[in-house]
């Protein structure tokens, strides 16, 4: 039993850095990798920014009649 959740764990960890991998990979803008590139997580974080802006902007407009 004690092997299994070892086996376990480093399945858990060989995840992890794939996942990790995947999101820290720095990609140009066909999603291709690229050392110039941006990765996944700033690509997100721009596009989460982009969206609360928006919503800030429509926000403050106020009702239209």
């Amino acid at each position: 039993m004690k092997s299994q959740r070892g086996i376990a764990m480093i399945e858990y960890m060989l995840v992890f850095a794939a996942l990790l991998v995947t999101l820290l990979t720095p990609l140009d803008d066909n999603y291709m990798p690229s050392q110039n590139g941006r990765n996944i997580i700033e690509r997100l974080n721009d596009a989460i920014r982009q969206n609360q802006t928006a919503y800030e902007e429509a926000t403050s407009i106020g009702v239209l009649r």
